[in-house]
């Protein structure tokens, strides 16, 4: 679920078996689920959160689309506000403030490439 956090902007609302999570969005670089645990990455590579996951990543990236999420393989999402570099070539995608790449999918790659390429190179120019 999101709902407005404050005046701040929008929070994703995570509910861990009734324990109530909200993260802020625009924080998000991205969320990783394996299994059943979900991840949310947000600054640099040591600040992240992981919750017990009661939904699918489908839940999630439906939720986040709208607000500048793509889904990159099967298990990660990332905010395209966050991309600082996209290698097709190499199926690699590398957020501000990591060092590690993150694998691109080739479903992924193909899906709406133009339109990842397009939020990719507004989110350059905009730094």
């Amino acid at each position: 679920m999101l709902k407005h956090y404050n005046q701040t902007g929008l929070a994703l609302i995570i509910n861990q078996h009734g324990r109530i999570h909200q993260v802020l969005i625009e924080q998000i670089r991205y969320i990783e689920i394996d299994s059943y645990l979900i991840t949310v990455c947000m600054g640099e590579n040591t600040q992240q959160e992981s919750f017990a996951a009661t939904s699918p990543l489908n839940h999630y990236e439906e939720l986040l689309l709208p607000h500048g999420f793509f889904r990159i393989n099967s298990k990660h999402l990332i905010n395209l506000r966050h991309l600082q570099r996209l290698d097709t070539a190499k199926r690699q995608a590398l957020l501000q403030g990591y060092h590690e790449p993150l694998t691109v999918s080739r479903e992924s790659g193909r899906r709406p490439r133009n339109i990842l390429l397009g939020r990719a190179t507004d989110t350059l120019q905009s730094d």
